[in-house]
């Protein structure tokens, strides 16, 4: 997680947080019928509805790193689903809001 990425904007009355990810992976991943091995992905999270949403995400082909793939949504256009206990959806939730938590300015 970029820790420096983390922003909360307030749209409608509603608090999101949103990070950046990178996932590496031992195995390559096929998506399109290509291999990737690495992908960065911006997530939004309400914390305290612990739900999640990704709106975007790029692919990095295996063996030059060049970017072969990449979707994204706006915010408005995304589905929020609450995120599952014990995956890697719940791990990014929990490390973005304990960070932001963390590094939010006392009032």
């Amino acid at each position: 997680m970029d820790t420096q990425s983390i922003k909360n904007e307030v749209i409608l009355n509603d608090t999101y947080t949103r990070a950046w990810f990178r996932q590496e992976y031992v195995a390559p991943q096929i998506i399109d019928h290509k291999r990737y091995r690495s992908m960065i992905m911006l997530g939004s999270f309400r914390c305290a509805e612990r739900i999640g949403a990704a709106l975007q995400a790029t692919y990095y082909d295996d063996s030059i790193r060049m970017v072969f793939h990449a979707e994204g949504s706006h915010l408005g256009a995304v589905v929020f689903e609450e995120v599952t206990s014990g995956s890697i959806g719940e791990a990014m939730l929990n490390a973005a809001c304990l960070q932001r938590r963390v590094t939010s300015p006392k009032k």
